[in-house]
């Protein structure tokens, strides 16, 4: 069957599609990865086929002058309320409003072709399944109007469908409180019957979804599910002679996550290379407060950190240590096969990572509200206030935590000293070995990607409508 693929234009929405591609690819199915065009080199370079989207001299919808911003607190307040969001859950939702409906409608502009230009080459190839990213729903429109099934793959906590499974069951309390019903949507329904495709909720939730998070981690939701083995890749380079030796002491590596040394100014950025060129272009660097403290803490440990942070990462610190190597890139999944401990932003992938690997967890996370806090001054100037953790660490750390496979790092909180204890004590105490060990066990028991290929091919041919 053909298979195509879609997804936002990053790294971090591209690598965890790439295994389960792989496997359809070696099945002998042929297999499509579209995305904006800017995204094409990346994809060849994963042994995928791209489909590039949009105008050749566009940059990404994302770093236009006008590109959408969170909402303010008044309105998301005004949701919680009618959707009786309690305490507990008011993290989930201001996620979905303030950072999953931002990356939705970038290309769901009028202004931009990549949604046409999606719709055009499935009415033409053909696809019997489309596969996709949620922050990308153009692809739901294409695949409905070629009559392909289609599923979401699921890049964390699948807060789309609690959010819209909430949304409907409170319908008439948020019309009442004079709130669009669905704003996702509002988002995609003008879009899809601009290509002549009706709205319904195959657009919203799939006709099933591929789910590559841990169990522990899923939310309850309506939406049919696919489990799925997050099985990492993080590219490919060749690898210095120093990973292929035993360390001579403990090796802890710290990463900061894909997304966070692709953030960048977005005048110049027109593809892939332009991103890495780009990357971190900010006036002050955000990760020198807790890279500065963690830095000073292993300095006097017996253990060697390998860091992987570009340039723009490591401006503004102080002289690393001499039991710090700085190294620009290096895949994840092979520097962690040799590592016996991982400190890390609390992200979904390296999360995969460091679970396939079995190393115990140390996970950057304050703890605080999830949600952007948007003032706008007298004079109509607007300021947003970021947290100062990657959104779901929390829910990261709760679940390694739980596991006991690691622990949680606040460099807002705890001293130098604390943290050097903590780093010592996940290094040193094998009881965090064990439970990654248990972590990765059942990892291993969830399908891999090849195994669902033939699941893949019954549900293709009972959804699709051609």
């Amino acid at each position: 069957m053909r298979v195509l693929f879609a997804c936002y234009p990053a790294h971090a929405h591209l690598l965890p599609l790439v295994t389960t591609a792989w496997g359809l690819q070696s099945a002998g199915h042929d297999v499509r990865v579209a995305s904006f065009h800017g995204l094409s080199k990346t994809i060849s370079a994963a042994g995928l086929i791209p489909v590039p989207l949009g105008d050749p001299d566009a940059i990404e919808a994302r770093f236009l002058e006008d590109a959408g911003l969170p909402s303010g607190t008044d309105e998301i307040d005004r949701y919680a309320k009618a959707l009786a969001i309690e305490p507990h859950e008011r993290d989930a939702w201001d996620v979905f409003f303030q950072y999953m409906l931002l990356p939705c409608g970038d290309y769901l502009r009028e202004d931009r072709q990549e949604a046409a230009d999606l719709v055009a080459f499935a009415r033409t190839w053909q696809p019997d399944l489309v596969i996709y990213d949620p922050t990308f729903p153009i692809a739901a429109i294409a695949a409905k109007a070629c009559g392909a099934a289609q599923a979401r793959f699921l890049l964390g906590p699948d807060i789309y469908a609690w959010s819209l499974d909430r949304l409907a069951a409170y319908r008439q309390q948020v019309l009442d409180a004079g709130l669009e019903e669905n704003p996702l949507g509002s988002m995609i329904a003008p879009v899809a019957a601009r290509l002549g495709v009706e709205m319904g909720d195959d657009l919203l939730y799939g006709h099933f979804s591929l789910d590559a998070v841990s169990p522990g981690l899923r939310m309850p939701t309506s939406a049919k599910t696919v489990p799925v083995r997050y099985v990492p890749f993080a590219g490919s380079a060749e690898l210095p002679d120093w990973l292929y030796t035993k360390p001579e002491r403990p090796r802890v590596a710290v990463s900061l996550g894909v997304s966070t040394r692709q953030a960048f100014t977005g005048s110049h950025v027109r593809d892939e290379a332009d991103r890495l060129e780009n990357a971190l272009t900010f006036d002050m660097n955000p990760e020198v407060s807790r890279l500065s403290l963690l830095m000073e803490a292993v300095a006097d440990l017996d253990i060697e950190v390998v860091a992987t942070l570009s340039e723009g990462q490591l401006a503004g610190l102080p002289p690393l240590p001499a039991n710090v190597r700085a190294v620009h890139y290096l895949p994840l999944p092979q520097l962690l096969a040799t590592c016996s401990a991982v400190v890390y932003h609390g992200g979904i992938g390296t999360l995969a990572a460091a679970t396939g690997a079995a190393v115990p967890q140390l996970i950057f996370d304050t703890g605080e509200a999830a949600r952007v806090v948007v003032t706008v001054a007298e004079d109509g100037s607007v300021e947003y206030a970021m947290p100062d953790k990657k959104v779901e660490a929390t829910w990261v750390s709760n679940f390694v935590i739980d596991r006991g496979a690691g622990e949680r790092l606040n460099h807002k909180t705890q001293t130098v000293e604390e943290i050097r204890k903590l780093v010592q004590q996940v290094v040193e105490n094998q009881s965090y070995r064990g439970g990654a060990r248990a972590l990765r066990d059942e990892w291993l028991a969830t399908p891999g990607p090849n195994d669902i290929v033939p699941t893949l091919e019954v549900l293709a041919a009972h959804h699709r409508t051609r």
